[in-house]
């Protein structure tokens, strides 16, 4: 018996029609005047509301059901994902800011999990232009957002800059919550990678070679208390710190950890994400002093099995000519061992 093979035929066009009109009136933007997210019903197209049976509450408040609800759930993600930069701004204000960035990427047509890529960098460069000679996050700025945008002049406002305004968050608490944030974010999403353990000629070598970071990997500085995936209050995330702390972000196989590394174990990361092992190492213990750099050498080994165990380093690079020919020098305080 021969099977027939049916095709699928296209669908009618007043079908396509219909559902183009009802996402974009699902998907188009809520009013936030007054404080509050709302559709805006009179905005309907009056051939899609022709179109609905509905014995209540009525047409056009049935589409304003699913507009909000579609809206909601966005906002509601994105406060999961950026649950520091959320409680910063604050929750309303934070929500303008994703409605922003829901218009400027097309975001309706992404799956939920890759909703907050490209906000960092929708929200960044905003913070950057309020601050430009600031680099990284490193200098610490404790003006606040609102007073930066009063002192800028006076010139047409991207919604984003129009949202810092009115927040009274410092400036270098805004960046490195963002930071911190988009850090965890970029570490669930990516692949896990096992932790390296190199073999013995590669150990051999393994000070002149620059370690490969996994694709997860994040080192941020942090001058306020913002490590609780649990933001505590505003007020309390805004007090600056007595000293810096660092920390790791990686993928592990079950999620991602954020971990606290000491400010020598940071320079080193920092430094070896461009250089040699044996090049970053004499440059930290050159920087830290006499008063630092025994305690740098003697917790090298350990600095350096973290980076293995913890899949911080996942490979490297093989030791350049130039590296060979050192030999033997190698990093103050030894490699680990095998």
């Amino acid at each position: 018996m021969t099977a027939v093979k049916h095709e699928s035929l296209p669908p009618p066009g007043w079908w396509r029609a219909l559902q183009e009109s009802f996402a974009a009136a699902t998907t188009a933007p809520l009013s936030s005047a007054g404080g509050v997210f709302r559709a805006e019903r009179d905005r309907y197209p009056h051939e899609l509301v022709a179109r609905i049976r509905d014995a209540g509450p009525g047409p056009r408040a049935r589409l304003a059901i699913y507009q909000e609800q579609y809206w909601m759930r966005l906002f509601a993600v994105m406060q999961e994902l950026f649950p520091r930069t959320a409680r910063i701004v604050g929750e309303f204000s934070f929500n303008r800011i994703t409605a922003s960035f829901v218009a400027a990427e097309g975001v309706p047509s992404r799956d939920l999990a890759d909703l907050g890529a490209g906000f960092f960098a929708h929200v960044e460069s905003a913070l950057r232009r309020l601050a430009p000679a600031a680099t990284h996050g490193y200098e610490v700025i404790e003006v606040t957002l609102r007073e930066l945008v009063g002192a800028q002049p006076v010139t047409p406002q991207d919604a984003v800059t129009s949202v810092f305004a009115s927040v009274e968050a410092p400036w270098s608490l805004a960046v490195q919550a963002l930071a911190l944030d988009e850090s965890e974010r970029r570490a669930f999403r990516a692949p896990f990678e096992p932790p390296w353990s190199p073999d013995v000629p590669t150990r051999a070598t393994l000070a002149e070679r620059q370690p490969r970071f996994a694709a997860s990997f994040s080192l941020v500085r942090l001058d306020y208390p913002l490590e609780p995936r649990v933001p505590p209050a505003r007020e309390a995330m805004a007090v600056r710190l007595p000293h810096p702390r660092h920390v790791v972000v990686v993928r592990t196989a079950n999620g991602f950890l954020t971990r606290r590394v000491d400010p020598l174990h940071a320079r080193l990361l920092a430094r070896a994400a461009s250089e040699s092992i044996e090049a970053a190492a004499r440059a930290v213990e050159e920087a830290a002093g006499e008063a630092l750099a025994p305690r740098f050498r003697a917790s090298l080994d350990a600095y350096i099995d973290a980076a293995l165990t913890g899949g911080w380093w996942v490979g490297a690079q093989p030791p350049s000519a130039e590296a060979l020919n050192r030999r033997p020098r190698t990093p103050s305080g030894s490699l680990p061992r095998s």
